[in-house]
């Protein structure tokens, strides 16, 4: 599976992305803002690229090496992640995570707009979400450009966070919601 956009390419882990991964998950601003904060070790590395090809094997998706073209350099690791219960609800997330001399150039919504086109086109998802702490008004920011609006907060794995959300309307989906305000 790859997904290639003007700047970047969105291909399937392999274990030689373990030193990549492992740098930007040593990066204590970097993982600031992924689960309950804090970095995580070159064994975490290890377990996300396993993970992830069972997750293209059973799912055929999952979250992607993020590739700059031209260095041919792993930026990131971005794509869809499956959640079983968001506020009793499934939901599919649009999710980004670059390392951070990545930050400001755009890529994440690049990456991100690339996602959800290839989820709503291949896959046939009609609601996708994006999960944001609310400090972090870059990744809101993303969630907004590709579309997405705050939906409501909600509490998992006990931290709140704000769900954005892109539901297609004329597909039983409820109305768009409203905006709300990230300061």
């Amino acid at each position: 599976m790859v997904l290639e956009t003007p700047r970047l390419i969105l291909r399937e882990l392999v274990p030689e992305d373990e030193d990549a991964l492992a740098a930007m998950f040593a990066d204590p601003e970097v993982m600031r803002w992924i689960g309950t904060g804090g970095i995580r070790t070159r064994q975490h590395a290890r377990e996300v690229i396993e993970k992830q090809l069972r997750e293209y094997r059973e799912h055929g998706y999952g979250e992607w090496a993020t590739i700059l073209r031209g260095p041919d350099e792993l930026i990131g690791l971005c794509g869809l992640i499956r959640w079983q219960d968001i506020d009793g609800v499934e939901e599919t997330e649009v999710a980004y995570l670059l390392a951070r001399h990545a930050w400001g150039h755009g890529y994440a919504t690049e990456a991100a707009v690339a996602i959800r086109d290839w989820a709503i086109r291949k896959l046939g998802r009609d609601r996708l979400v994006s999960l944001t702490y609310h400090d972090n008004v870059a990744s809101m920011n993303v969630a907004r450009k590709n579309g997405m609006s705050w939906e409501k907060d909600v509490t998992f794995k006990g931290v709140t966070l704000a769900l954005y959300a892109l539901t297609r309307l004329g597909k039983g989906s409820p109305d768009k919601p409203k905006e709300r305000d990230a300061t």
